[in-house]
């Protein structure tokens, strides 16, 4: 584990505490939790790619980004049904609501947000990009004509 990684890390944390502070203030009903966790788990991981100075994170930290994320949903969650909840939507013995159904699609959102980072993208190769901008140069030798 580099420094790198451990910075990243850390601001993959801050990033799920806020975001779960900030999704905790509006209700958990309808579409908005679930495309809010999908964003959570694309802002968290994104934390730890910007500290990495454009590499893509290893994926042992992509995948640590998706548990932060979740927690951070989870954490919103909590907060909406009233700060005491339960996970699963248990019914709490002091009598504040269960968390909502949706707070699991919303969860399910945030891991799929972080672990699209783990999709290899398409680099476009250095030699190509040479060919297009100058024409046909050059041949398949990159050679002179």
């Amino acid at each position: 584990m580099t420094l790198r990684n451990f910075v990243g890390l850390a601001a993959a944390f801050g990033v799920a505490w806020f975001g779960g502070l900030i999704l905790g203030e509006y209700p958990f009903d309808g579409a908005l939790p679930v495309f809010g966790g999908f964003l959570m788990g694309v802002s968290v991981v994104g934390a730890a790619a910007f500290v990495e100075e454009g590499e893509d994170p290893p994926p042992w930290v992509v995948v640590a980004c998706a548990v932060l994320a979740v927690w951070g949903i989870w954490r919103a969650a909590w907060f909406d049904a009233g700060a005491q909840g339960e996970l699963f939507g248990l019914v709490p013995q002091n009598g504040i609501g269960p968390l909502p159904g949706v707070a699991t699609y919303a969860m399910v959102g945030a891991a799929v947000g972080a672990l699209i980072r783990l999709i290899p993208r398409r680099r476009r190769d250095p030699a190509l990009e040479e060919e297009e901008e100058y024409g046909d140069e050059f041949d398949e030798d990159d050679e002179l004509r």
